[in-house]
């Protein structure tokens, strides 16, 4: 601490040449593979996870750490906005943007209506002399070391980082990534420890940020002896928004597959899993909709549900909604069985019927005013004018706003029939929410929040703490992360089953080892002349005609 608070003296007065020189230190070492193969760590973090599929889950979890890192890194060295322009859409709001990631169209919406202490947010810094304290994310490898990047290279601070005791094994890795700020007394890191309140309550920490539960950012403030800046993200009762119209089978295919993806994924541990899917009354093809859900439901292999508490939860919402079942004509289901009281399979996913939601007491709130960081997913429907797509709008958008647990991002699916410019400005200026897909997954908010985007809770909700990561071009006003996916009518990466390991090392060569497009080329011929990847690769192609 003395060491952090004696070089913070200068470092917070730092020049963003200086930060951009040591940012470019630790993204050629981020380029290098030495971190990657140290400690057995992708190993220990897919045990932890209880993977399936140990091999090809290893090499994702690699890509897309790389890719993260690198993406920040590169963005805050060499971003520019030159390209990007602002459209007015009222006296209120305006949209920055768009730039582009991995074929998604990112914007930033602006609304001059936000409080000046949020617009001022991204300058805020612990005082000189004092360190900012990280505590680290528990259930994503990558969390911890993207909280570092910005406190250290956007809020000009010096870090000390506690592991979470879930991903001690991060410690070896994280400290060759680090080397270039280590070395210099910019962050240094410990394990957890037995009494965090000390920590917490050290005279040289000024600032904490964290991302976690609600529960915790509740027990720093009860521990707190004194005043400290605090930024947290805390997670969400994450929300999917069905537009009505008319949907082709390929639509709500693609819908339901996204839905059932972004819930199966990580035990449906990860502060966007979705959540809560919110139906039209009147949609003619509802049970469409819902058929096509429960198929997708049993077709997939959910995830290990591995995360401490996580089968409890499940079964605390299932006891506590039969309760609610007694008054109402509502159906629990687990899939791929039928179940009453519990399921037989503890990683299966529970789908809970709320019937209609926005009318008097005719939903269980219990699934509603937390965020689940379990196997559940719940539907309900929404009562509106029929035929009346701008009451829908407004009472969907109403009761994602008021009726669910915090605002860090939230979904709505389109078809094409209803694909207009004019309902989807509306749909984001209703919605409260720091990040607003579009056709699209909200994790790719996050993703997008590595090149320019910005990721966090919309300002007017407490629920999901306070701050945001990202912003890197400085854009003043900034609401919410606008993030537009293909139609619906097309297949994406979200939709498509995960390619195998060759093909994900390859992905990795080509955009982690790899700038420009000579050194992609000489890449690409010297990984399908190799000799081992050769093999791999006559085994995959083998496979695949067979």
């Amino acid at each position: 601490m003395d060491d952090l608070s004696k070089k913070h003296q200068n470092f917070a007065y730092s020049h963003i040449n200086e930060r951009k020189l040591l940012a470019t230190k630790v993204l050629n070492i981020v380029q290098n593979d030495k971190w990657i193969k140290v400690s057995d760590w992708i190993n220990k973090s897919c045990e932890l996870e209880k993977s399936d599929n140990i091999c090809q889950k290893a090499a994702m979890m690699r890509l897309i750490m790389s890719s993260v890192m690198k993406n920040w890194l590169n963005t805050f060295i060499y971003g520019k906005t030159i390209h990007q322009k602002f459209k007015i859409l009222d006296e209120r709001y305006s949209l920055y943007g768009p730039f582009s990631y991995d074929n998604l169209k990112v914007e930033l919406m602006c609304d001059l209506n936000i409080p000046e202490e949020e617009t001022n947010i991204y300058d805020e810094c612990s005082k000189p002399g004092h360190v900012s304290l990280v505590l680290g994310a528990g259930n994503m490898n990558f969390l911890s070391i993207i909280d570092i990047f910005e406190r250290i290279f956007v809020h000009k601070e010096c870090v000390m980082l506690k592991h979470h005791p879930l991903r001690p094994f991060l410690y070896e890795p994280y400290s060759i990534i680090l080397e270039p700020l280590i070395s210099e007394n910019i962050v240094h890191m410990i394990y957890d420890l037995e009494d965090k309140s000390k920590i917490i309550n050290h005279p040289k920490v000024s600032h904490i940020h964290f991302t976690g539960s609600e529960n915790t950012y509740k027990a720093i403030q009860n521990n707190l002896k004194t005043e400290k800046n605090i930024t947290a993200e805390l997670g969400c009762a994450t929300p999917w928004i069905i537009m009505p119209g008319y949907w082709t089978q390929k639509e709500i295919k693609n819908a339901v597959k996204q839905i059932v993806i972004a819930k199966i994924s990580g035990g449906g541990s990860y502060c966007m899993s979705a959540q809560v899917i919110l139906i039209p009354r009147h949609w003619k093809q509802k049970e469409m909709f819902y058929i096509a859900l429960n198929e997708e439901l049993r077709k997939q292999t959910p995830e290990n549900a591995y995360y401490p508490g996580s089968i409890k939860r499940k079964h605390e919402i299932i006891e506590n909604c039969f309760e609610f079942l007694e008054n109402f004509d509502n159906t629990i289901t687990s899939y791929p069985s039928i179940i009453k009281h519990s399921s037989d399979n503890n990683n299966d996913i529970v789908l809970i019927d709320c019937g209609i939601l926005n009318t008097t007491s005719s939903f269980n709130n219990y699934c509603f005013d937390k965020e689940v960081f379990c196997p559940v997913l719940v539907k309900g429907e929404i009562e509106y004018h029929k035929d009346n797509i701008y009451d829908y709008l407004e009472k969907v958008c109403h009761f994602a706003n008021k009726e669910l647990h915090g605002s860090l991002s939230c979904s709505v699916l389109f078809p094409d029939s209803l694909y207009s410019q004019h309902i989807i400005e509306k749909c984001i200026k209703l919605l409260d929410y720091g990040t607003i897909a579009i056709n699209i997954w909200s994790v790719a908010g996050y993703m997008a929040a590595m090149i320019g985007g910005t990721w966090g809770p919309h300002y007017s909700d407490r629920k999901s703490g306070r701050g945001r990561i990202g912003n890197l071009y400085k854009i003043k006003y900034v609401s919410k992360t606008i993030i537009s996916g293909q139609r619906l009518c097309k297949d994406t990466n979200f939709t498509m089953p995960l390619p195998p390991k060759i093909i994900i090392n390859l992905i990795y060569l080509l955009t982690i080892k790899c700038n420009t497009f000579f050194e992609k080329l000489y890449a690409l011929l010297n990984f399908l002349l190799f000799k081992s990847y050769r093999k791999e690769l006559d085994i995959y192609l083998i496979s695949y005609k067979g």
